[in-house]
């Protein structure tokens, strides 16, 4: 960039960003809806979603490497992002064209899916480093604005697109906002680090050439993401399984949509209400409540009968992952030293794919057999066990008198 942007024009830019990037991307929903219309069975779509979840897992890690290698996330997030356009461009169009008995669609979405993903986590590292290089913007303010932009379109499209035009038309909004997502990118900018900070990364990178070593030696870093492996549980399968439970319960398993994008409104409050708490709270221990929530609302899940109950616990649920937003992804990123920050969100989303992998094979067998709410059972129950080991690990690390990054 030229002259310094003012922070204020950056981040309305941010904002702006966020809102088209998420509002594109509401297609989100519909991709276990989209493949079940193909005729694919319950563990056929399970393993389409646990390979989507797979180069979710080896991807985003790659590309965060990439991004502190290079210095820009921007770039990086624009590679991905017209990647994924070009990918969801065709999914819709390869629906029908089976190769072997798979719906070549399959393939596109599974190949697209390794830069759509991450994408995402090299966006809030981006969003994260400007925040860090110019305090006065805030990647809070520009991430609600990206759950208001998801939340319009996914309503929208479930009330009004899918109805009338079909499924498939949800996947081009994505290339429809392309060239609109690719310009304000330039606008942005990247981050433009203080001295101090500069000094600060080439410190660590002098410490540290390869930097990995960093992360695999951060004993709380660590240690969230064996944990989370079982609390990302829902991430990935709850938008697989959902559908079933909607279908099951009010007999019309396009609804998911709407009630997604009712979700993603919720977000809005439940960041705000987020960013009043963790002026009086740690972040690990909103983190703990957020994971414990999770846990609880899998087993409600298992347990609900009533259209009521189940739009009762969308709204609930866009509320913690409000908290999510805010809370654990800034706990994830202040974790990581600084010249390491896009690799440990990436690492992150790696965690949360590798988490949807077991998740959705072990949801498509279970559905097929047992049923879907004994998965909902075991999910809450292997969440909630998961969270208090976390706990323990932070008990455990306060008496080896291991400092936590909070305290630093």
């Amino acid at each position: 960039m030229g002259a310094i942007m003012d922070y204020r024009v950056r981040q309305r830019f941010m904002c702006l960003l966020e809102f088209l990037y998420w509002a594109s991307l509401c297609s989100n929903s519909y991709l276990s809806q989209f493949l079940r219309e193909t005729g694919m069975s319950g563990v056929a779509v399970g393993s389409a979603m646990a390979a989507i979840a797979f180069v979710g897992m080896a991807a985003p890690p790659v590309f965060g490497i990439i991004s502190d290698k290079i210095g820009s996330s921007r770039r990086v997030f624009i590679l991905c992002w017209f990647v994924t356009a070009a990918a969801w461009l065709w999914v819709p169009l390869t629906g029908s064209t089976m190769l072997g008995g798979l719906s070549l669609a399959v393939i596109v979405m599974v190949g697209g899916s390794a830069f759509r993903l991450s994408a995402a986590s090299i966006l809030d590292s981006w969003m994260l480093q400007i925040q860090d290089a110019d305090g006065r913007v805030k990647y809070a303010t520009a991430r609600r604005y990206g759950s208001l932009g998801y939340a319009v379109a996914a309503v929208c499209s479930g009330l009004f697109l899918v109805p009338n035009l079909g499924t498939a038309s949800v996947f081009f909004l994505v290339p429809i906002c392309a060239l609109p997502v690719y310009f304000i990118c330039r606008k942005v900018g990247d981050a433009q680090p203080t001295a101090p900070l500069m000094e600060h990364a080439v410190r660590e990178v002098k410490r540290n050439k390869l930097g990995l070593g960093k992360l695999f030696h951060n004993y709380y870093l660590m240690t969230f993401f064996v944990c989370a492996l079982f609390t990302y549980l829902p991430q990935y399968s709850n938008g697989t399984y959902l559908p079933y439970l909607f279908t099951e319960v009010m007999g019309d398993p396009s609804v998911i949509g709407t009630f997604t994008g009712i979700r993603a409104f919720m977000e809005v409050p439940g960041m705000l209400l987020a960013a009043v708490l963790c002026r009086r709270m740690k972040l690990r221990t909103i983190t703990l409540a957020v994971f414990a929530y999770y846990g609880i609302e899998q087993l409600i899940y298992a347990s609900a009968y009533s259209g009521t109950v189940l739009i009762t616990m969308m709204l609930t649920s866009g509320v913690a992952y409000g908290f999510y937003l805010f809370a654990i992804v800034r706990y994830v990123y202040s974790l990581a030293p600084k010249n390491l920050s896009a690799t440990a969100m990436t690492a992150n989303a790696a965690i949360m794919a590798m988490s949807g992998i077991g998740g959705n094979f072990l949801g498509g067998v279970m559905a097929d057999t047992v049923g879907i709410r004994s998965f909902y059972v075991l999910m809450g129950v292997l969440i909630l066990v998961a969270t208090a080991v976390y706990l323990g690990t932070l008990v455990l690390g306060k008496r080896l008198g291991i400092p936590s990054p909070e305290e630093q």
